[in-house]
């Protein structure tokens, strides 16, 4: 029975795949239309003295100051609405915590 098992064992590992067959290995042919993310050698220097294009029309100083007071006309009017100081004692906010739970679970159980 032991020499049974070992040539089991021996064949098995004639017939295995290697390390190289289990692990698939990159084309050498890059894809077409897929850059590599690595540099392309052209010959040429690339000319630093052309300005580039932008994609789009860029804003006024006139427009930039624009926004910039109509986000503060929004803003001023946000902090109109505010409430007052919010409380930070851990002791009134438990107080406040439970109260609302009882008017939350009172107003809930009269709709019912």
């Amino acid at each position: 029975m032991a020499a049974m098992a070992l040539l089991s064992a021996g064949l098995s590992g004639c017939g295995s795949a290697t390390v190289e067959q289990a692990v698939p290995t990159a084309s050498a042919a890059p894809v077409s239309g897929i850059s590599t993310g690595e540099p392309k050698n052209t010959g040429t220097f690339p000319n630093l003295n052309v300005a580039p294009q932008a994609a789009t029309t860029q804003i006024s100083p006139e427009e930039k100051q624009a926004h910039i007071e109509e986000l503060l006309a929004a803003q001023q009017g946000q902090a109109a609405k505010a409430p007052g100081k919010t409380p930070t004692d851990p002791v009134l906010l438990r107080k406040l915590a439970d109260t609302h739970a009882k008017d939350a679970l009172a107003e809930i159980e009269s709709q019912q």
